[in-house]
């Protein structure tokens, strides 16, 4: 469980990328830069899981971070 915090945040670092990389191709012409499909073109389940897990943990994260924050208000 202690490693479940830096997966998260290694998945919601690459998922901001990603999108980072789609917005860039769109400005440059509207090119398909969006590497979950350029690598996993062949397989579509895939690309829906890749979407769903990063999805997840950013959920996660946001319950994490919700969950600290409040620690030190509740007395």
């Amino acid at each position: 469980m202690k490693y479940i915090p830096t997966i998260a945040m290694v998945l919601i670092i690459l998922g901001a990328i990603n999108w980072g990389l789609i917005g860039v191709g769109a400005y440059m012409g509207g090119q398909n830069w969006n590497l979950v499909e350029i690598l996993f073109k062949q397989w579509p389940e895939v690309i829906n899981l890749a979407y769903v897990v990063i999805g997840v943990a950013g959920i996660w994260a946001l319950y994490d971070w919700y969950a600290h924050s409040s620690k030190g208000k509740r007395k």
